[in-house]
């Protein structure tokens, strides 16, 4: 594959994780539909999902699909430090191992991992210590970075 081709490829893999990015944006804030979770919880994955088996024909990108569901429904406020530590821990593992199947069931062990620590250290850093200008920020970018990696990796067999 020519060098064109790659950077079309990674500009659509970032549309990609610009539009998941969003969707669960929107499905975490009340200024749109009235906060309707489903959009973070159901759309954006099922959307990713289906556009990486398009994109690769790889019914492991399809596997993660469910668990992908279940990851982005687990809860993550608490009013004490060390509730919210935990609970931005667990979600952030939780989505980084659901992120992960494709790359771990593909044997690209080094992928998987590294996205399970950036998606915990995401979560946790920008959950916990927000640094952003507003809520809707700090949702974009961990919707960001929960995508990055795995949406980067999807390629079709042989390449």
């Amino acid at each position: 594959m020519n060098e064109r081709k790659q950077l079309w490829r990674i500009l659509e893999t970032l549309g990609v994780c610009v539009i998941f990015a969003s969707l669960y944006a929107i499905g975490g804030s009340g200024d749109f539909w009235g906060g309707q979770k489903w959009i973070r919880r159901f759309l954006a994955p099922g959307l990713f999902c289906i556009w990486a088996f398009l994109r690769s024909f790889d019914w492991r990108n399809l596997a993660a699909m469910p668990f992908m569901f279940g990851a982005l429904c687990l809860p993550y406020g608490a009013d004490d430090f060390i509730g919210k530590f935990i609970l931005r821990a667990s979600f952030g593992a939780a989505n980084g191992v659901a992120t992960s199947i494709p790359n771990f069931l593909n044997k690209r062990f080094a992928l998987a991992i590294m996205q399970i620590i950036i998606v915990i250290a995401a979560s946790v850093g920008a959950g916990v210590w927000n640094q952003f200008p507003n809520a809707m920020v700090e949702q974009a970018v961990i919707g960001f970075i929960i995508i990055f990696i795995p949406a980067m990796s999807v390629r079709k067999k042989g390449e």
